[in-house]
This record gives C-alpha cells, structure tokens and sequence, in this order.
C-alpha cells in the first residue's frame, strides 16, 4: 500500500487505500481482518494525506462493490456483518456513513 501512496496523486490516496483495504477484505473472506486492514492502513494514508477519513472511504468502496453484485434489498445483510468487527466508535461511525449513502 505504501507503493501505491506514494505514486498515487494525494488527494486520491485514501479512495485508492479504501479500494485496496476493501479487495483485501473480500479476498480474504474474513471480516475480522477489517480493524487490521483499517488500522495498517490509516498509518500509511497518514503519511500522505493529513485528516483522511479513511473509513469513510472503506465504507463507501465496500458499498458500491457490494451493490454491484447484491440486490438492492440485501446490501445492508451483507455490508453490516462485515462491520461488525470494528471497535464501537468506528462500527458507529460506519454505520451511520453506510446509512447516509445514496
């Protein structure tokens, strides 16, 4: 992920971090591998990019990928176990990003 900060232009590198925590996740098929993937993540962006928002970015990512293959009515089934993982604030904090999508 630093490779790819560091010839990302700066303001996409948290949209370019969230796809690449997002792809990892779904790869692995484990979403207990989230608060790791956010937290390595959010280090590296860090560097590059000062007050990101990472999660957001990984919420919004994991959303559009999940509706591309998901009816409608099942996204919130799918996207909020894979949540869950998170500590308290942050599951708070995505929810409510995952709520205010379009």
């Amino acid at each position: 992920m630093f490779g790819l900060s560091l010839i990302t232009p700066p303001p996409t590198v948290p949209a370019a971090a969230g796809a690449l925590v997002v792809w990892t996740m779904l790869e692995l098929q484990d979403t207990g591998a989230l608060p790791v993937l956010l937290t390595n993540a959010e280090h590296i962006v860090g560097q590059f990019v000062r007050g990101a928002d990472l999660l957001k970015e990984v919420v919004q990512r994991l959303v559009t990928t999940i509706r591309q293959v998901t009816p409608p009515e099942l996204v919130a089934s799918v996207v909020l176990p894979m949540l869950a993982g998170l500590d308290a604030e942050a599951h708070t904090q995505a929810v409510g990003y995952f709520l205010t999508m379009p």
